[in-house]
């Protein structure tokens, strides 16, 4: 089943046109280039936007460096050359209707706050990016784009967006999310029913390790970046002498967690 963001794509749609870069952030894994290539795509497109003026560019995708000129061997070495980006989009922004950037890991993008503090000037261009690595989840990101960043941050799934994305009940999700996580991968899985199955069959297994410091198999609650899922779900007591959840409540969004961090 396809994981929905209700909350976050209608957040990301109010941010239309608002003259900031659109600066999404999380941990890797999160569900960033997901919500912003496929839920934000897929809505621009139903909203009559041609698809001619949505320019999707992956920094992390051969097959978009390659249509650029780079030099794929080259890369693993140092960053994106501005100027072939820039010769990009300057092929495909052909009028002066609107054109949505869809950047993702941008910071792989040599001075790529220029870049975009550039393409801010152009009075037909939405901009949106992504970006993983400490710089980008460190506070001050925002001050690189000279006061027009507008920082929206993802987290992995709330039990809420968990659940509904399986099959199984609310207690057997419950302890699957807090057993093998809340990564959107996990259940994103085809042909995996549950979590434990994707454990078994070694998709899990499978993920390279996290260059940004922060283990992405640990509980929800027990890092900082996932501290509203704690708040989400207070639990009383969290295991019993069998080490199985006893109970949990559930209720508050995605944004009232956030606020009450």
């Amino acid at each position: 089943m396809e994981i929905q963001r209700p909350k976050y794509l209608s957040a990301l749609i109010t941010r239309r046109h608002n003259g900031f870069v659109k600066v999404i952030t999380g941990i890797r894994r999160a569900g960033k280039s997901y919500l912003m290539n496929t839920l934000f795509y897929r809505y621009l497109i139903s909203d009559g936007i041609d698809s001619n003026h949505i320019i999707r560019f992956a920094f992390d995708s051969a097959d978009d460096l390659a249509s650029i000129g780079e030099d794929i061997e080259a890369f693993s070495k140092r960053k994106v050359d501005p100027m072939k980006f820039m010769d990009h989009i300057k092929r495909n922004v052909i009028d002066d209707d609107m054109y949505y950037l869809l950047l993702d890991e941008v910071q792989r993008l040599e001075s790529f706050e220029a870049v975009l503090n550039g393409y801010l000037r152009k009075p037909n261009m939405d901009i949106y990016v992504t970006g993983s690595n400490s710089r980008f989840l460190s506070s001050d990101i925002l001050t690189e784009f000279e006061g027009r960043g507008d920082e929206f941050h993802v987290f992995p799934l709330a039990f809420s967006e968990f659940f509904s994305a399986g099959e199984s009940s609310v207690e057997k999700a419950f302890d699957d999310y807090m057993t093998y996580g809340d990564l959107p991968a996990i259940v994103s899985m085809k042909g995996i029913n549950t979590p434990g199955q994707a454990m078994d069959s070694g998709g899990v297994a499978s993920f390279s390790a996290p260059r940004d410091g922060v283990s992405h198999l640990a509980f929800p609650a027990l890092t900082r970046e996932r501290n509203h899922h704690a708040d989400s779900f207070p639990l009383a007591p969290l295991g019993n002498e069998n080490g199985r959840t006893e109970s949990f409540i559930s209720g508050d969004s995605d944004e009232e967690c956030v606020s009450k961090g």
